[in-house]
């Protein structure tokens, strides 16, 4: 499935469907009011938590993101693993214009 389902913790029924991904995803974390999410596709999403819209993507793996993590809510930056053997650190995308933009704040890798 290339999609991420939001359940409700009290009817847990699901509540939104998240689509953007081209292949599974294989990785979740939160960080400051975002979903961030890794799949075999390379990529990793921004949802925000409030429209559940995505509000980043971002590219520079050479294959299946497989894990992230961040050390916590107030985090500045999440990290990501792929099967390619880099590590990527990413932060939040930066709203422009009172719109979620799609650009990031920072990025970086460090390989093999």
């Amino acid at each position: 499935d290339k999609t991420i389902r939001v359940w409700d913790m009290h009817s847990l029924e699901c509540v939104q469907v998240l689509e953007g991904h081209v292949e599974a995803v294989l990785a979740l974390t939160v960080m400051r009011g975002h979903l961030i999410s890794g799949s075999y596709d390379t990529t990793v999403r921004f949802w925000n938590t409030s429209t559940f819209d995505c509000v980043g993507k971002f590219e520079g793996h050479d294959d299946a993101v497989r894990v992230l993590t961040s050390t916590g809510e107030d985090s500045e930056c999440v990290y990501s693993g792929s099967y390619d053997g880099s590590i990527g650190f990413w932060s939040a995308p930066v709203p422009t214009n009172g719109a979620a933009a799609a650009a990031a704040a920072g990025a970086g890798f460090a390989g093999p």
